[in-house]
């Protein structure tokens, strides 16, 4: 009995860290698109130095 249950949590535990693994597969994927949209934007809105020091 104790090598069933034991068996199930070790397919339990897989199928977690499988879930993670592809949510912060997910996560990294929409990062670099968002950075990369905040990028573009910031570079055509902002300027490139600091507005308290311009003389």
């Amino acid at each position: 009995m104790g090598a069933v249950v034991s068996c199930i949590r070790g397919l339990c535990q897989a199928i977690g860290s499988c879930l993670m693994a592809i949510v912060n597969g997910v996560a990294s994927i929409l990062q670099g698109i968002i950075g990369a949209i905040a990028a573009f934007f910031g570079k055509s809105t902002r300027p490139s130095y600091p507005v308290s020091c311009r003389a």
